[in-house]
């Protein structure tokens, strides 16, 4: 009778309990969770990084059409082939209700070029013919000074 106890309250065999594996998966889990998170941080403000820098090439394109035509275009499409080919596409997240794209207005003195932050929705990054702000606090509409 002992020997049957005995054998049933050693541990022989080297394997792990489920409450040992149970906690390993939840640490696991826990810390690919945390891990995804910063990625999708991380991708947003590159993200927005591109959208700058996006701005900046239109800025320059723009000047460029300005120098030898005299005026702005009325529209980005007319900046295609001689200036900026392909024309920039605002980079989107891939979710159906994130459509970030590039508004242009433009008046006989200049133009304003926005976009909306993805990292700070309430926050869009400006281009003008005589900066590129990336704070402004509203978006850019028809009327705005250039």
């Amino acid at each position: 009778m002992t020997n049957i106890i005995k054998r049933f309250s050693k541990r022989d065999q080297g394997g792990f309990t489920l409450i040992e594996l149970l906690v390993v998966i939840a640490i696991i889990a826990v810390l690919a969770a945390l891990i995804l998170a910063a990625l999708s941080s991380a991708q947003k403000g590159s993200r927005d990084s591109r959208r700058i820098s996006d701005l900046n090439q239109y800025k320059t394109a723009l000047a460029n059409y300005n120098s030898d035509s005299g005026s702005y275009p009325a529209a980005l499409g007319d900046l295609y082939s001689s200036f900026m080919n392909p024309l920039l596409t605002a980079p989107n997240s891939g979710s159906a209700d994130d459509m970030k794209t590039y508004r242009y207005f433009t008046n006989s003195s200049g133009f304003v070029v926005c976009v909306q932050s993805e990292k700070s929705p309430a926050k869009f990054y400006w281009a003008t013919s005589t900066a590129t702000y990336t704070d402004k606090d509203r978006e850019c509409a028809v009327g705005d000074s250039a």
